[in-house]
């Protein structure tokens, strides 16, 4: 955002990323603007805006605050002196991503040259946006597959283990009554079994572990 805003001379701008599920806006960052501004996320992306202009189009779009329609958008941006708004959507594989709203205290034009390069920084964070969602996509990924590895580890190893004492545990008492030596060792075999399940569960709980330990 500083950098477009460097680039283009613009005096105030926000960068929101769009969610793909409920296609609403979420302000990411914003330069120069009211705090007011911040909750504004709704109103930036009516179709009346700039900003919706640009949703439909792809390409990016200029706008005077004048003929915003009336509301707290307007009521904001022209208090804070803003007088003209540029949208450039940030766009990767053909959809909206998000959007770069810049706003200037001056009314001017921008030429077709500008403008394209305004669709060329569009893209760029666009794809950068993208790489960044696949990238979290991946880790959730990873996650969920190594968390399936550990519950059957844990129902191969240590359940099955449990499953085998809890079995001798409940024919011990009459197995003593009738043969104290059969039962003896059923209770060594208990204890094996009881170690080997502390040992695998061990194991795993280094396996959970954070790489930073």
């Amino acid at each position: 955002l500083d950098k477009t805003l460097e680039v283009t001379g613009m005096t105030v701008g926000a960068a929101f990323r769009l969610n793909a599920d409920d296609q609403t806006l979420h302000l990411i960052v914003q330069r120069g603007l009211p705090e007011e501004f911040n909750a504004l996320a709704a109103d930036v992306a009516r179709a009346d805006s700039v900003a919706g202009q640009v949703r439909e189009t792809l390409r990016p779009a200029v706008l005077r605050v004048a003929e915003y329609p009336e509301g707290s958008l307007k009521r904001v941006l022209s208090e804070a002196g803003v007088r003209l708004a540029l949208s450039i959507p940030l766009a990767a594989k053909g959809r909206v991503l998000g959007f770069i709203n810049l706003g200037s205290q001056e009314v001017r034009s921008f030429s077709e040259d500008e403008l394209a390069l305004m669709a060329s920084i569009g893209q760029q964070v666009g794809v950068a946006v993208e790489n960044a969602r696949l990238y979290e996509q991946a880790e959730e990924t990873a996650a969920a597959a190594e968390r399936s590895r550990l519950a059957r580890e844990l129902h191969d190893a240590v359940s099955q283990t449990m499953f085998s004492t809890n079995m001798i545990a409940g024919v011990l008492p009459q197995l003593w009554e009738r043969n104290p030596e059969a039962a003896r060792e059923q209770l060594a075999q208990l204890h094996q079994l009881t170690q080997g399940a502390q040992a695998e569960m061990r194991i795993l709980l280094l396996e959970l572990r954070p790489d930073a330990l």
